[in-house]
C-alpha cells in the first residue's frame, strides 16, 4: 500500500508500503515458534520457491513487476523469517542441553536481571542465560532460563560470564530457550561484566541507597521500581499489594518511562537550539543508555523501540515518516527476538503506536475545528 488514503477514508493518506512486510514477519513468526523444526525449514524452502519464481517470471518479460510485487516482498520475508528461526532451532536441536538429563556442568552469561519466583518461593529467583559452554566444552550460544537461591543468583549483573552445576529439564515450549536449568551449585565467575553494565549497576545501586537513606523502608523499596523496574529491594509485603491489587505494571520499565525520560531531554535539547535532526539523534542516544541502564527485557524493548519510531519520525521533520518507522521497527525487532510474536505486550504497543500516528493528527484537528484549542481556559 502506499501513500493513498484507504478503505474509504477510514485510514488516513500515508506511506503503507512496510506493513504488509511487517504484518508477513509477526505472522510466520508466530507460526515458526508452534511448528517443529522440520515444518519451519520446509515453509523457509517453499516460501522462498515461491519468491523465486515469481521473480524469474517477471524477470522473463512473463508478467509484470507490479503483478508479482506483493509476491516477491510476502514470500520473501516469509522466506527470510522463517529461514532466521529454522536455524535458531536447528541450533537448540542439537545443543548438547537439548539431549542432557540430570546435572551437568554449564558456561552462561547472564542477560537480564534476576526476577523473585514469587512469595512462595521468595527465596528463589529465576534469569535468563546464554550458555556457551557445556560439561568444560564450548559450544554455540544458546538461551536457557536458571532458577536458582536469590542469596547466591540476585547480584549478578548481566554481562557476566560464570560457571556452575546445574540440573537440566526441558523448555516449556512457546520461545527458542534450549532448557530450563536448576542450579545445584553456587556459581564461579569469570572475569567481570561489561563496563557499561558495571556503570548501569552503580547507578542503581546508588538510587537504591538514597531512596533509603530519604524514605521509609516500603517506599525506598517502591522508588527504584517506580523509576528503574528494579524491585530486587521491593518489600514483600509491598510486592504482594501490588500483585493483589493488579498494579504490578507500575513497578516494570514501560513507555511511560520512556516517554518522560526522552519527553525531557528532546524538551531540553530543542530548547537549546538544536535541529529536529541533532534532537532526535540525542534522543536516540538517550534511550539505548536508558535500554542499557534497565536492562534489555521484552517490555524495555518494545517501548525502546515505540520510543525509537516517534524519533525518526522527528529526525525526518515529517509525520508521514512514522508509519514507515513502526513497520520498520516491527520487522528488526520479529527477527531480532521471534519470542515478541506471541508477547500480548508488544501487540498493544504497536497497536497503541500505530493509532497514534494514524489518527492523532485527525484528531487534534477535530478538536481545534470545535473550539478547543491549546489556550482555551480550563
Amino acid at each position: 500500500m502506499s501513500r493513498t488514503s484507504v478503505i474509504g477514508g477510514f485510514l488516513p493518506s500515508g506511506d503503507y508500503r512496510l506493513v504488509t512486510p511487517a504484518a508477513t514477519v509477526w505472522l510466520v513468526s508466530l507460526v515458526a515458534l508452534a511448528a517443529s523444526t522440520v515444518l519451519v525449514q520446509a515453509l523457509a524452502i517453499a516460501a522462498g520457491v515461491v519468491c523465486a519464481i515469481a521473480v524469474a517470471s517477471a524477470w522473463r518479460g512473463w508478467v509484470g513487476w507490479s503483478t508479482v510485487s506483493l509476491v516477491v516482498v510476502v514470500g520473501g520475508m516469509a522466506a527470510v523469517t522463517a529461514g532466521a528461526i529454522a536455524f535458531r532451532l536447528e541450533a537448540r536441536a542439537v545443543h548438547p542441553l537439548s539431549h542432557s538429563e540430570g546435572k551437568t556442568r554449564v558456561t552462561a552469561i547472564i542477560r537480564d536481571d534476576a526476577v523473585a519466583l514469587g512469595p512462595a518461593a521468595a527465596s528463589r529467583v529465576r534469569v535468563r542465560v546464554d550458555v556457551d559452554g557445556v560439561a568444560g566444552r564450548q559450544v554455540a550460544p544458546v538461551s536457557a532460563e536458571l532458577t536458582g537461591g536469590s542469596s547466591e543468583w540476585s547480584e549478578l549483573l548481566p554481562g557476566q560470564h560464570f560457571t556452575a552445576v546445574v540440573r537440566v529439564a526441558r523448555p516449556r515450549g512457546g520461545d527458542l530457550m534450549v532448557a530450563r536449568l536448576s542450579a545445584v551449585s553456587t556459581p564461579t565467575l569469570l572475569g567481570r561484566p561489561p563496563p557499561h553494565q558495571r556503570l548501569a549497576g552503580a547507578i542503581r545501586q546508588r538510587l537504591q541507597m538514597v531512596s533509603a537513606r530519604a524514605l521509609g523502608p516500603e517506599a525506598a523499596g517502591l522508588l527504584p521500581g517506580l523509576v528503574l523496574g528494579d524491585t530486587s529491594s521491593l518489600d514483600a509485603v509491598v510486592r504482594e499489594d501490588f500483585r493483589d491489587a493488579g498494579l504490578t505494571h507500575l513497578v516494570a520499565v514501560s513507555g511511560s518511562n520512556f516517554a518522560i525520560v526522552c519527553g525531557a531531554a528532546v524538551m531540553v535539547v530543542r530548547i537549546a537550539g538544536a535541529s529536529p535532526r541533532v534532537t532526535a539523534i540525542v534522543g536516540a542516544v538517550i534511550v539505548v543508555a536508558f535500554v542499557i541502564l534497565v536492562r534489555p527485557s521484552p517490555s524495555v524493548l518494545r517501548a525502546a523501540m515505540m520510543g525509537m519510531v516517534g524519533l525518526l519520525a522527528l529526525a525526518g521533520s515529517r509525520h508521514a515518516q512514522a508509519m514507515p518507522a513502526l513497520g520498520a521497527a516491527t520487522i528488526v525487532g520479529l527477527l531480532w527476538w521471534p519470542e515478541l510474536a506471541v508477547a500480548p505486550g508488544f501487540a498493544l504497543s504497536v497497536l497503541a503506536t500505530a493509532g497514534l500516528v494514524l489518527w492523532s493528527a485527525g484528531l487534534r484537528d477535530w478538536l481545534r475545528d470545535r473550539g478547543y484549542r491549546r489556550d482555551s481556559p480550563s
